[in-house]
């Protein structure tokens, strides 16, 4: 089992190089490659099997009972600690491969000239792949993301992996922005409420909590709300004479590096851009609360 987890998380991490090269290749040739890959992946489902492999890789919530068979050979082989790290490393590879294949897709998607419509509103908690539909408006990924962000316990070290995933594909959501933004959003914000009973000495069912968890979950929500709320694209100014750089300027740096083309204003973008800076301000109030 350990070779074997070993031999999936060096397979994972191939492909996403594999992604991003091929993302910079497209970048910078015509359309009739992008056209191929878009077929290449259609046929051989690569979105699909990949977001299975993401709802696979999160730990379920519930305490299932062993039977006495299991407990004797978990007993006997003394792997769990082991097996657990792999498979947060090898979730950790699988959201690098998502990001860059929702990174190639988005390219692919731009040199064929194709905008993305807005689609029918699924249900957050639906756990099903619509073919023809891009993966940032797949309602099994906005399911797979609030499933991981829901897990309590052990599994919250994993939220840190979860909300940069979030960020890092917020310029390549295209028309699923607003949906995505505000799921996540309003779990985030009930991830900060719940941190109270951490702190509480009365409860006996004390939640443990990484050290760093509130900052990383904050940290989060204000990315979210910056990219959505402010001008994302032009650059923050800084105040004459400030060395330093604001929280909010860096992550709009590492935008316009890590963005395929420059941020040009036009329909397809100010639209889900305008849509989502209404539903952040109508969550507002909680996330201020929170």
């Amino acid at each position: 089992i350990h070779a074997n987890r070993q031999v999936q998380i060096s397979s994972v991490e191939l492909l996403s190089l594999v992604c991003y090269e091929l993302t910079a290749i497209v970048r910078d040739s015509g359309r009739g490659l992008a056209c191929y890959l878009a077929d290449l992946l259609s046929r051989i489902k690569l979105q699909k099997i990949t977001l299975h492999c993401v709802l696979t890789s999160i730990p379920s919530s519930r305490d299932l009972p062993r039977s006495f068979t299991h407990e004797i050979l978990a007993f006997n082989d003394n792997t769990d600690e082991s097996l657990a790290s792999q498979g947060e490393a090898f979730q950790v590879q699988i959201l690098r491969f998502l990001l860059s294949l929702i990174m190639l897709e988005h390219e692919v998607n731009q040199r064929k000239g194709e905008s993305e419509a807005e689609t029918k509103e699924s249900h957050s908690g639906e756990l099903r792949y619509v073919s023809g539909r891009a993966l940032p408006q797949q309602p099994m990924l906005l399911a797979a993301i609030l499933r991981a962000l829901e897990a309590p316990g052990r599994a919250a070290c994993a939220h840190t992996h979860w909300t940069a995933l979030v960020t890092c594909a917020l310029p390549y959501l295209g028309a699923a922005l607003t949906r995505v933004v505000t799921a996540v959003v309003k779990q985030l914000c009930a991830n900060v409420e719940q941190l109270s009973k951490a702190f509480n000495p009365s409860d006996s069912n004390v939640i443990s909590m990484p050290a760093d968890y509130a900052i990383t979950q904050v940290e989060a929500l204000t990315v979210l709300c910056h990219y959505c709320l402010l001008d994302s694209a032009t650059p923050f100014n800084l105040p004459l004479g400030s060395t330093t750089s604001t929280p909010a300027q860096i992550f709009n740096n590492l935008i316009h590096v890590f963005m395929p083309s420059p941020l040009l204003i036009n329909k397809d973008k100010i639209e889900p851009q305008v849509s989502a800076r209404k539903a952040v301000l109508g969550n507002l109030p909680r996330v201020i609360a929170s």
